[in-house]
This record gives C-alpha cells, sequence and structure tokens, in this order.
C-alpha cells in the first residue's frame, strides 16, 4: 500500500476517525500550507505535544526521557 493514501487520512481525520475531538481539533490547527512562516508557527504549537508525546513514549518503553535532546532536535529548526 502506498503511504499517504487519501484512504489514510480518511481513518484520521474523517467518520471513521478514533481519535477525540480535541486531538482532530489540533490536527486542524497544525495545517499549514507552504510558506516557511507558516511551517514554523505550526512547528512551535506542536512543540507541547511532541514533549507530552515523547515523555510517555519513553515512560511505555522504559528508557530515560532526554529534555536536552528534545531542545536540540527543536533547536535545530525553529
Amino acid at each position: 500500500m502506498q503511504p499517504n493514501t487519501f484512504g489514510d487520512w480518511a481513518e484520521l481525520e474523517g467518520e471513521r476517525s478514533r481519535l477525540q475531538d480535541w486531538q482532530l481539533s489540533l490536527l486542524k490547527e497544525w495545517h499549514s500550507g507552504g510558506e516557511p512562516n507558516e511551517i514554523l508557527n505550526v512547528l512551535k504549537s506542536i512543540l507541547t505535544e511532541f514533549i507530552k508525546a515523547h515523555k510517555g513514549i519513553c515512560e511505555k518503553v522504559g528508557c530515560e526521557e532526554d529534555p536536552e535532546w528534545v531542545e536540540k532536535f527543536f533547536g535545530m529548526v525553529l
């Protein structure tokens, strides 16, 4: 199957979505055109959720969370 086909997104954002309303709302907020400033603004708004996800994944897989890695990663982009 080809990645990112229309059907893949329909499962995320369409009627078949398993996401909660607040998650769908974030996805809508994170939409961006191709303008660099728009992309950077979206990345900045994603940062908080990324940090939460990173922490949760670290806890689930039993590895030590590394906030400095996250800062370095986003610092390279932002």
